[in-house]
């Protein structure tokens, strides 16, 4: 009815780049585990998982909550996936720069966006599903660039 009088729903205003990163940055922050929750689930101490985070051996995705506490932050599909635990995510995640060097969430696109040519699956599954890490750790020489 009240189409036929021309008023529909109030259209959404659009997002600017900037405010649609930040957006995306709060959300990926809020879903990310802590430190803490990571040694739990994987009975571990806290400290070892911090040392899988950070440096050229690190074998853990990770960022720092960017409101200015260094608390480390990671993203729950590597353990959903169970990949965690394997060397060829390792050997990626050290061909890739550190997350808190780049865009955290670029990065965590890179690695969870389908792909056409790994049959439409994200990086991170491919290599779940068994792919040769070394031909995700050769794509990795291709992160921000443009594609």
């Amino acid at each position: 009815m009240l189409a036929a009088l021309g008023v529909g729903p109030v259209a959404k205003a659009p997002t600017r780049p900037v405010m649609a990163g930040v957006l995306r940055r709060r959300q990926l922050e809020h879903t990310a585990c802590t430190t803490g929750q990571v040694a739990e689930l994987l009975d571990r101490d806290p400290s070892r998982i911090r040392q899988r985070l950070d440096g050229p051996r690190r074998s853990l995705l990770g960022f720092h909550r960017q409101s200015g506490q260094r608390e480390w932050l990671l993203p729950g599909f590597q353990f959903e996936l169970g990949i965690h635990d394997q060397p060829g995510w390792a050997a990626l995640l050290q061909a890739l720069p550190q997350a808190d060097e780049t865009s955290p969430t670029a990065l965590i696109t890179w690695l969870t966006s389908p792909v056409a040519h790994l049959g439409g699956r994200s990086r991170a599954q491919a290599l779940a599903d068994g792919v040769d890490p070394q031909v995700l750790v050769a794509e990795a020489a291709t992160f921000g660039m443009p594609a």
